[in-house]
């Protein structure tokens, strides 16, 4: 695959998160627990990729299944939190918030790879910072702790993207797909249904949430996830941060079209200084250098 269709995948996946948290934020109005949905979605990228690619099945080694085990833990998690944020902030609150896992990548690359920070992730982090504030603090400098569990969410994002990056060059990217796929299903339907039986709930799913949940369950789910495996192989790191990143802006405009969500001069700011901490921490500026060379 070139370079060129390999970022063609990541913006198709790109589109598909972004419009994933309204898809979100719809499913669980219409009654949908933050577990259901998670199995559900997940459910469905599952058969799917299991269909699809069933001769892989068989040929998945035992490190796939524990580089699949460690990245559907961090996306089992990073789920759970951003979808029971979602019940509570807007899809485009929700996407800002969670495009900073771009920004938090390099501190967890220094803790785990023990990678240099250099200035321009520092400003970054410090600039994010701010953003995060023009979202999360009202006027009366009320702070929505609701966007906590879509930051910890980032977090965990942040983890399965520099793992993937690594496990991808080591490991067949469509057969980790099919075990990652699997083991999240399995893991959210186990827990969706112990849920059920403790509280004894029964939910009611309606047309409107099963449109939703099938656009999360094909497009953002199994098409989003099986093109960035494959693209991470192909694409360098920083390129694929800049790129799934924009996913924030896509939730913002796809929350005001089809949410009907309110424009407010702290999410554009917020949101807009957010974007400049991701580009100043991938791109470091370096398009500068080339401005004054050209």
């Amino acid at each position: 695959m070139n370079y060129n269709k390999a970022t063609s995948l990541l913006w198709l996946t790109t589109v598909a998160w972004g419009l994933g948290f309204v898809a979100t934020r719809i499913a669980l109005v219409e009654g949908i627990t933050v577990l259901e949905f998670i199995a559900i979605r997940f459910g469905i990228g599952a058969v799917l990729i299991n269909i699809l690619f069933y001769k892989q099945l068989w040929k998945i080694t035992t490190d796939e299944m524990k580089a699949g085990a460690i990245i559907g833990t961090a996306l089992l998690l990073g789920f759970i939190a951003q979808t029971f944020g979602l019940l509570h902030v807007t899809p485009s609150v929700g996407g800002f918030v969670t495009a900073t896992y771009v920004i938090i990548v390099p501190f967890l690359d220094r803790f785990i790879y023990k990678k240099k920070i250099d200035i321009f992730e520092g400003s970054a982090a410090a600039l994010m910072l701010v953003g995060l504030g023009f979202i999360t603090i009202s006027d009366g400098f009320n702070i929505n702790i609701f966007v906590l569990p879509v930051f910890a969410c980032a977090v965990f994002y942040a983890f399965q993207t520099s793992y993937t990056g690594v496990a991808v060059q080591k490991n067949d990217a469509i057969r980790l797909s099919i075990f990652m796929f699997n083991f999240v299903f399995v893991c959210a339907a186990v827990m969706a249904i112990g849920q059920n039986v403790a509280t004894g709930h029964t939910t009611i799913v309606t047309m409107r949430a099963v449109y939703w949940l099938l656009f999360c369950g094909v497009f953002g789910t199994f098409m989003a996830f099986l093109f960035q495996n494959i693209a991470q192989k192909h694409v360098n790191a920083t390129t694929a941060a800049v790129i799934l990143s924009m996913e924030s802006v896509f939730a913002f405009v796809f929350s005001v079209i089809l949410y009907g969500e309110i424009v407010t001069a702290r999410i554009l700011i917020g949101g807009g200084i957010i974007l400049c901490a991701i580009m100043l921490c991938q791109t470091k500026l370096s398009f500068l250098k080339r401005l004054k060379s050209s």
